[in-house]
C-alpha cells in the first residue's frame, strides 16, 4: 500500500457520534460532495470524483447555496464532464436564521433516497463564511442519522484556502488531471481574458499550483506524484480506517496533520 503511515483502526462512536449504520445489500456506491457554490465541490474533489467514477461509483454533487441561472449552467456542463448528477437546494447560507432548518427540509430527503456510503463537506476552517456556516450546520444532521433514518456515511472534509485546515489523507490524481482541468474550464465565470489565455480561468490556475503543493509534498516509493488533492477524515471506517484506502491503494497516501508542527519541532 502506498501509505506514508497507517493508522490501526477508528470507532465511529465519539463524543457521542451514532454509530455506523448497516448498509442493506441493494445500496449502490454512492459519494455525495456537498458545496456552497456551483464551483467548489468540481475545484475541491473533481479528480477524486474521476477516480470514483472509473470505479463504478455514483457521485452526486450538492450545492446548497443559491445560484444564477449563469453559474448553475456553467455547473451542469462540468457535471457532464465528470460523470456525476447535479443537484441544487437554492438556500442562503449567510445571515439564515433558519438554515438547519432549510437543510433538514431539502438536504435530509436527499440523503435518505441515496443512501451515500462516503460524504464530503467544506473545510471547517476554511476562510469563506458560507463555507464554515453549511459544514458546521451539516455536521449535527449527520451525527443525527439515525433518527433521520438514513445510514452513517463516511464523512471527509475537503482542502482549504492557504491550507487553514491542514490535510491528512492525499490521492493522487495525476492519471485523471487534464479531465479535471476540462471541467474547470466549464466555469467561464472565472474566465480573464486580459490575463489568462482561453484554456486557463481563476480555478485551473489555482488547481494547477495546489495540487502541484499537494503533491511534492509526498515521497514516493517509486516516482514523483504530481498532482494530488487532499482530504481530512472526520469519522472513517469502523474497520477499514477509509473505504478511499481500499479503492486507490495505489494513490492513497495517509499522513497525520501533525507533521507540520512536529517538523518545525525537530
Amino acid at each position: 500500500m502506498s501509505a506514508l503511515r497507517l493508522v490501526h483502526g477508528t470507532n465511529a462512536r465519539r463524543n457521542g457520534v451514532a454509530a455506523f449504520h448497516e448498509m442493506n445489500p441493494q445500496d449502490q456506491n454512492c459519494a455525495v460532495m456537498f458545496d456552497p457554490h456551483p464551483d467548489d465541490a468540481d475545484f475541491w474533489t473533481g479528480g477524486l470524483t474521476l477516480l470514483l467514477r472509473k470505479a463504478n461509483w455514483q457521485v452526486h454533487y450538492v450545492c446548497c447555496g443559491v445560484t444564477s441561472p449563469e453559474t448553475r449552467m456553467q455547473a451542469e456542463e462540468s457535471a457532464r464532464v465528470l460523470d456525476v448528477q447535479r443537484h441544487f437546494l437554492e438556500i442562503p447560507l449567510t445571515g439564515n436564521s433558519r438554515l438547519r432548518d432549510d437543510l433538514r427540509e431539502k438536504a435530509v430527503p436527499l440523503l435518505q433516497q441515496l443512501r451515500p456510503r462516503i460524504a464530503f463537506i467544506p473545510a471547517l476552517n476554511d476562510y469563506h463564511q458560507e463555507h464554515c456556516e453549511l459544514s458546521r450546520e451539516l455536521l449535527p444532521l449527520f451525527r443525527a442519522s439515525g433518527r433521520f433514518q438514513f445510514p452513517m456515511p463516511e464523512l471527509y472534509a475537503y482542502d482549504s484556502h492557504e491550507g487553514r485546515d491542514p490535510v491528512e489523507i492525499y490521492i493522487d490524481i495525476a492519471s485523471v488531471f487534464d479531465r479535471h482541468m476540462e471541467s474547470l474550464r466549464c466555469h467561464r465565470w472565472f474566465a480573464k481574458p486580459d490575463y489568462y489565455p482561453s484554456s486557463d480561468n481563476t480555478l485551473t490556475r489555482i488547481k494547477t499550483g495546489r495540487s502541484m503543493v499537494l503533491g511534492a509534498s509526498l515521497p514516493h516509493p517509486k516516482a514523483r506524484t504530481l498532482h494530488a488533492e487532499g482530504y481530512r477524515m472526520i469519522w472513517g471506517h469502523p474497520k477499514e480506517v477509509s473505504t478511499l484506502r481500499l479503492l486507490f491503494p495505489e494513490q492513497f497516501y495517509f499522513r497525520p496533520s501533525t507533521w507540520m508542527t512536529s517538523m518545525w519541532q525537530t
